[in-house]
């Protein structure tokens, strides 16, 4: 399974939050360019990543 970020850990660090902040960001700025309104979009986008926090928690970490 792959993440909109490079790996399961940058949900799950609090040292990875500035990553987290940047990819909202992205994913927010994409959606109000693809026609999106931003409030909308702020609070669903939310949603997502609260959801992909909640699957790095329940996946497993990949050793190579």
């Amino acid at each position: 399974m792959s993440f909109g970020l490079p790996s399961r850990e940058y949900f799950l660090k609090s040292s990875s939050q500035k990553d987290k902040d940047a990819y909202y960001k992205l994913m927010l700025e994409v959606a109000v360019l693809l026609g999106g309104e931003r409030s909308f979009a702020q609070q669903e986008l939310e949603k997502v990543l609260e959801f992909e926090t909640q699957l790095a928690n329940v996946s497993l970490s990949v050793v190579s």
